[in-house]
């Protein structure tokens, strides 16, 4: 089961990348904003940017597939406590999250009986 600390250096690595150049990032989801939150990161995972296309963003193929996987088991099993960790440790980097998704994020996680988020 990878945790957070598993994944924090490499999405480090991708952050600072992305946010320097978040070109790099905007092909992958629809983003108009070109934002980077916990939401577009669910999705890039999704689409497998970061095991696909690990060399742009400077990790390596296998830190690719533990940042998906990684997003992958906090999104189903967790309830998207990735938003949680991303928000704490990378202020920086991360863009406000749209309440309607935060909303929904939620709603499911009362179903699982888990602590709403807020940010």
């Amino acid at each position: 089961m990878k945790k957070f600390e598993d994944v924090k250096k490499a999405l480090e690595k991708v952050l600072k990348i992305i946010h320097k150049n978040r070109s790099k990032f905007k092909p992958i989801v629809i983003n108009p904003r070109n934002l980077i939150n916990a939401e577009k990161l669910e999705q890039a995972a999704g689409n497998h940017f970061f095991d696909d296309n690990y060399k742009d963003i400077g990790i390596t193929e296998k830190e690719g597939h533990i940042i998906r996987t990684y997003f992958f088991i906090s999104g189903y099993e967790r309830g998207k406590d990735y938003i949680i960790d991303l928000h704490k440790h990378f202020p920086e980097f991360i863009d406000d999250e749209d309440p309607k998704y935060l909303k929904e994020v939620n709603k499911e996680r009362r179903r699982q009986n888990l602590e709403p988020i807020v940010l």
